[in-house]
């Protein structure tokens, strides 16, 4: 086996530097760039977070039509079945078929195909005063 010695390599003494150019970094440059690595991680972190808010807030804005879909049938009649009845007598009917409940609002129908929503507080529940419905 035979060894050659390359003349282009440097000697020892001279440190030896990867090729391409060197970077050096400005004074500042490092708490920068940490800056930026913090915010991207912290903007990671919260990001589900504004998810679960969005959402929350569209199910919030949606309310009177999710409510109409889910509850159209009570909320709506088609054509008037007999003679309408009084607001006392539909708030006594309330309190008839729920007698544990108290009286906490009475909404009047908005328009000739509402109806009158009788709103009743039942113990136990919780809330404040819209805790149980009772439609007539």
């Amino acid at each position: 086996m035979t060894t050659t010695v390359n003349e282009s390599s440097p000697p020892d003494d001279e440190p030896i530097t990867p090729p391409g150019p060197t970077k050096t970094l400005r004074p500042g440059a490092a708490v920068k760039m940490l800056a930026r690595r913090v915010h991207f991680l912290a903007g990671l972190a919260i990001a589900p977070f504004l998810v679960l808010l969005c959402l929350s807030g569209l199910a919030y804005a949606f309310t009177p039509q999710i409510t109409d879909l889910l509850y159209g049938d009570q909320l709506y009649v088609e054509a008037e079945n007999g003679p309408a009845h009084s607001l006392a007598e539909q708030v006594q009917t309330a309190l008839t078929i729920h007698p544990e409940g108290t009286l906490s609002a009475v909404i009047p129908p908005s328009g000739p195909d509402s109806t009158t929503q009788v709103v009743l507080s039942e113990p136990g529940l919780g809330g404040g005063g819209f805790s149980a419905e009772a439609r007539t």
